[in-house]
C-alpha cells in the first residue's frame, strides 16, 4: 500500500479473501496478535504498523457502503447504550479496541471505510472524541424543546 492508506482498497482485499483467512482474522484476541496471522499480511500488503493492526482487528465486524453514517451515529441508531460506548472511550489500548470490536460484533454496523478506516488507523483522543460526538449528533432527531 502507498504512504497514504486507501481503505477502499483494503475493503476490496477483505472481500477477496477466502473464508479460511477471514476466519483467522476474526479469531484474534487483540490487535497485536495479528502479527502472527498470515492473512493479516495478505490483507495489508505486508504492512504491520499498529494502525493497520487496529483497522484489521475491527474490519471483519463492520460492513461497507460509500456515504454510510459515521460509526458513532450508526451505534446510536442501533440503540446502543451510551455506557457501553463510554467503556471504549475510557479504556486504554488495547482494551479500548477490544471493547470497540465487541460493540461492532454486537451491532454489525455498515460504515464508510474511507471515513472509519482513518479514524482507527490514527486512533487517538481526537478520534475517540469524534466517535462520541457522532454518537450524540443525530441530525434527523429533533431535540426536546427545539
Amino acid at each position: 500500500m502507498s504512504d497514504k492508506p486507501d481503505f477502499n482498497v483494503l475493503w476490496a482485499r477483505w472481500e477477496r479473501l477466502e473464508p479460511g483467512p477471514k476466519a483467522e482474522l476474526r479469531r484474534v484476541r487483540d490487535p497485536d496478535a495479528l502479527t502472527t496471522v498470515p492473512a493479516f499480511y495478505r490483507l495489508t500488503g505486508g504492512q504491520a504498523w499498529p494502525g493497520w493492526q487496529r483497522v484489521a482487528f475491527c474490519l471483519p465486524w463492520a460492513g461497507h457502503r460509500n456515504g454510510a453514517d459515521p460509526l458513532g451515529t450508526a451505534l446510536a441508531r442501533a440503540g446502543l447504550a451510551e455506557k457501553r460506548l463510554f467503556q471504549v472511550i475510557r479504556s486504554t489500548e488495547p482494551n479500548d479496541l477490544v471493547q470497540l470490536r465487541r460493540l461492532l460484533q454486537h451491532v454489525r454496523p455498515v460504515v464508510d471505510w474511507a471515513r472509519f478506516g482513518p479514524q482507527l488507523f490514527y486512533w487517538n483522543d481526537e478520534n475517540r472524541r469524534r466517535l462520541l460526538e457522532d454518537f450524540y449528533h443525530l441530525p434527523a432527531l429533533a431535540m426536546p424543546g427545539a
